[in-house]
């Protein structure tokens, strides 16, 4: 994906007929684009859709970001892109949290 503009079309599948689907998903961000949260992409249209990408029951990872994932009757959709925490961020969080325990721990 690299755009999000309504007069210009991103990449996608159209299927004539049933999409069956069992193998793996790949989305790539191109151009710099950064997804936001309220964005969506109908990625698979088709008259019916049968299973799932096996690596996306839910979300997939998309770059730095999950993106949900919706199955429906006639197409599948990306959407609601969350920022995927860097480590370091989650220890800055760890070792606060410890910090805070051993202040209040002092008399």
């Amino acid at each position: 994906m690299g755009h999000f503009l309504w007069d210009e079309p991103y990449d996608a599948l159209d299927v004539t007929g049933t999409a069956f689907l069992e193998g793996l998903l790949e989305v790539s961000l191109i151009d710099g684009f950064t997804p936001s949260l309220k964005d969506e992409f109908v990625i698979l249209q088709a008259n019916n859709i049968d299973g799932t990408f096996a690596n996306a029951a839910q979300s997939i990872a998309v770059g730095n970001y999950f993106m949900s994932i919706s199955y429906f009757e006639d197409r599948v959709v990306l959407g609601n892109a969350t920022a995927i925490p860097e480590p370091a961020t989650g220890l800055l969080l760890v070792l606060g949290a410890v910090a805070m325990m051993l202040v209040r721990g002092r008399p």
